[in-house]
């Protein structure tokens, strides 16, 4: 099973990755909360430190803490992770929420850094090379926007 990654840096900025096989099998078993090393993740990222913060399954549950183990329970919430932000006030709702342990059936997994000895933008960030390839050309007016101005 190969995870999808969703890491946030402490600026705020977030990078998406995809895990190899290799490194899947080493997340397979952790907890949330867990700390992971980032030499665990990819080679780039010696020396930095991960909190998983959470994790969404491939039927698109939530992990959460309060289901224990890698199973998918019926749980009732009133407010939180899980729910909506906007409801009534007083609803409860019973949801389908996947346990804290990740799993062959976890899909993406949300993480944080805990210590970055430099900027993810500098290790994950986009190249600059490709920015410059990409660059817009010169906008060439349409023959509509001609008339419209030579009328005016």
């Amino acid at each position: 099973m190969v995870y999808k990654l969703d890491v946030g840096g402490k600026k705020g900025k977030s990078f998406h990755l995809e895990l190899s096989e290799e490194a899947s099998k080493k997340l397979e078993g952790k907890k949330l909360k867990d700390i992971v090393k980032g030499s665990e993740i990819k080679r780039e990222l010696d020396g930095f430190e991960f909190i998983i913060t959470g994790a969404s399954d491939k039927q698109g549950f939530p992990a959460l803490e309060i289901v224990s183990g890698p199973i998918v329970k019926r749980i009732l919430l009133k407010r939180g992770p899980g729910m909506k932000k906007k409801k009534p006030k007083g609803l409860i709702r019973r949801k389908s929420i996947h346990g804290d342990v990740i799993s062959k059936d976890i899909v993406q997994i949300n993480l944080r850094a805990t210590k970055e000895p430099q900027p993810l933008e500098e290790v994950l960030g986009k190249k600059e090379e490709a920015k410059t390839s990409l660059e817009k050309k010169p906008e060439e007016k349409r023959p509509a926007e001609e008339k419209g101005e030579k009328e005016k």
